[in-house]
């Protein structure tokens, strides 16, 4: 299971990749790699746009359909699914 996250930032784009065994493992640490994102951009003040970045999660059909949605947070917002 991998999950997918593009960051467009700076007029740069940045993907953070994140797997392992199960959906939880993945998506904790995707949350922590996107918190300490989000804490590099306030410590420089810099500006995020949470609604041009988002999250997509990369697997087999049958372990999709079994998965819950792929809910991550910056700044308190929900990034936008992408398919």
């Amino acid at each position: 299971m991998i999950l997918i996250f593009p960051l467009k930032a700076l007029k740069e784009n940045t993907t953070i990749y994140s797997n392992g065994d199960n959906y939880s493992q993945v998506k904790d640490q995707l949350q922590s790699d996107t918190t300490n994102i989000e804490k590099w951009f306030l410590s420089y003040n810099l500006n995020f746009n949470v609604n041009k970045s988002g999250c997509m999660l990369i697997s087999s059909l049958q372990r999709l359909r079994l998965t819950p949605d792929l809910d991550v947070t910056m700044y308190g917002s929900l990034l936008p699914k992408l398919t």
